[in-house]
């Protein structure tokens, strides 16, 4: 997937300077102090080089640094490796008088954690057969691995956990950047809609999905229960997900299909009054099943269908909570409830890779206010399958 955009990966430190990597496995308690000063160096040289680049305007708005580690991993290799409280504490002072040189890229725009298992990580290493790893002990790297899993919140407290056996990389990448592809124009979505353009659209051919959200509130937070699709799964396979699908043409409305989903999927039977519709998302596709979007305003003309996909809420009740069941093993991972804390850390489809912080932080308490003044919910009908609204029905806006 092309989005536009200049990218630059800088030589990983490491293997930059075998020799010395090679000399630091030979004797790691011996050399490891001496190394972790020479990476800190070397971290600050290659900062000062991208922002040389910068100056000289090389590097613009749409370019994309990608660093295979960064000032951050210090850290679980000086835990690991140094013993010596006085080496620790000299490392420690080196770091911070040093680090004032990396403020321009304190804040990562994304920290990615691709995630594999340890024999894995054995194989791997085997495989590429390098000469300084050769004198690695598993009991060291294990080390490392276990410092990763257990205290990457540490390291990097705003990690997005990416599987590394996705099927289709092109669709991580979609659901990650694409709001920050911004190329020389406005993205549609971004821009106002003229009556031409309009007038395009509404001719196209629709492809509707629907999707609910699940979510209750327990330990003063609210939670969502979710899935994160199978292996196998076409489209967006091992992201995560909340539960619907297409509208097929037995389900004469939106709601018609989001119950029979909830049913298929979860065998969860909806209730009407709980089910309130929050947003409706729609985007321009060159293909009928929407995994092609039209992303420029210049190629509106690419565009074949409008996909509408309307985004439900729905409160599970205690009763709820104990009567839906894991019903598609082979489209899903088993669901489970998710913190908003916890989704930050995974990837998802593209609609709710946008939208879920608005998710927490708007639209389910402002459910739960509603529900809590009324007893039930505004159902946010859509008019044209409603044409006799009850005036208690408050459309979205431009729906």
């Amino acid at each position: 997937m092309n989005l536009g955009c200049q990218v630059f990966l800088p030589q990983e430190i490491t293997l930059e300077h075998k020799p010395l990597l090679e000399l630091m496995y030979s004797d790691i308690e011996k050399y490891s102090f001496m190394f972790q000063q020479f990476v800190i160096q070397q971290f600050e040289i290659n900062y000062q080089k991208i922002k040389q680049l910068e100056t000289e305007e090389k590097i613009g708005p749409n370019s994309w640094i990608l660093f295979d580690r960064s000032k951050n991993d210090f850290w679980p290799f000086t835990w690991t490796n140094i013993k010596n409280p006085k080496e620790l504490e000299e490392l420690t002072r080196f770091y911070n008088a040093t680090s004032t040189s990396f403020d321009m890229y304190d804040e990562f725009h994304y920290q990615l954690l691709f995630k594999c298992e340890k024999e894995t990580m054995h194989q791997r290493c085997e495989e590429r057969g390098r000469p300084e790893e050769s004198n690695i002990p598993t009991e060291y790297l294990d080390q490392i691995w276990d410092i990763y899993h257990i205290r990457i919140k540490e390291i990097y407290p705003k990690f997005i956990r990416i599987p590394i056996d996705i099927r289709e990389p092109d669709h991580m990448i979609r659901s990650l950047f694409i709001h920050e592809a911004k190329f020389e124009n406005l993205r549609i979505e971004e821009m106002t809609i003229t009556d031409e353009m309009r007038n395009y659209i509404n001719n196209l051919p629709v492809t509707g999905y629907t999707l609910i959200t699940p979510f209750k509130f327990n330990n003063s937070e609210y939670q969502v229960l979710a899935a994160r699709r199978s292996k196998t799964t076409k489209v967006y396979a091992q992201q995560y997900s909340y539960f619907g699908g297409k509208k097929e043409i037995t389900d004469k409305t939106y709601r018609d299909c989001v119950k029979r989903e909830a049913l298929e999927e979860l065998k969860l039977k909806v209730e009407g009054h709980k089910l309130q519709l929050y947003m409706i998302h729609e985007y321009l596709s060159k293909n009928k099943l929407g995994t092609n979007p039209v992303l420029q305003t210049d190629n509106l003309e690419d565009a074949k269908f409008l996909v509408q996909v309307p985004m439900y809420l729905y409160l599970m009740t205690t009763f709820d909570q104990t009567r839906w069941k894991y019903n598609e093993p082979n489209n899903m991972e088993k669901p489970k409830w998710m913190t908003y804390e916890e989704w930050t850390h995974e990837i998802w489809t593209p609609s709710l890779q946008y939208y879920n912080a608005q998710i927490f932080e708007k639209h389910i308490p402002n459910y739960v206010h509603e529900w809590t003044q009324k007893g039930k919910v505004t159902a946010n009908l859509i008019k044209g399958e409603f044409p006799d609204l009850a005036t208690e029905n408050h459309p979205l806006a431009n729906v």
